[in-house]
């Protein structure tokens, strides 16, 4: 609970919950949890499309889910058929093809290595804060 609410500050309404990382939060292990990606190949995957300007399209999870509809397109988890639609729509629409890849490839490389530590390094300055006490 911490955790996401933690990571809830951090991503605001972008953060997924638990479903993403190979070891989930844990009261357990509070300091070493979450730890890892699930699927980490999938995520460097669809970076290494957005830097080359591909367009990924998938079901609602993770970065997809994240990035669309402006740098992903997809389609709810087991909708195989609304997939199939979206798929279509990008393979007959260029000016729609290339506006997702566009913005995807300007958040992959906007969102590389220093921005990610500048965010965790804004995060911890923001947690270390003294706070006020209770009123």
């Amino acid at each position: 609970m911490l955790f996401e609410t933690w990571a809830g500050k951090f991503t605001g309404p972008e953060f997924l919950g638990m479903e993403n990382f190979a070891k989930p939060w844990t009261f357990a292990d509070p300091l070493g949890t979450p730890r890892g990606l699930k699927d980490p190949q999938a995520a460097v995957a669809m970076l290494e499309a957005a830097v080359a300007g591909v367009p990924t399209v998938g079901t609602a999870v993770g970065h997809i889910r994240e990035w669309s509809p402006a740098a992903a397109a997809c389609a709810p988890v087991g909708d195989w058929a609304r997939l199939s639609k979206i798929i279509s729509q990008l393979i007959e629409d260029d000016d729609l093809r290339l506006r997702i890849a566009r913005e995807a490839r300007q958040r992959a490389v906007r969102e590389d290595a220093n921005y990610t530590a500048e965010c965790f390094q804004t995060l911890y300055a923001t947690c270390s804060r003294p706070r006020p006490p209770p009123a």
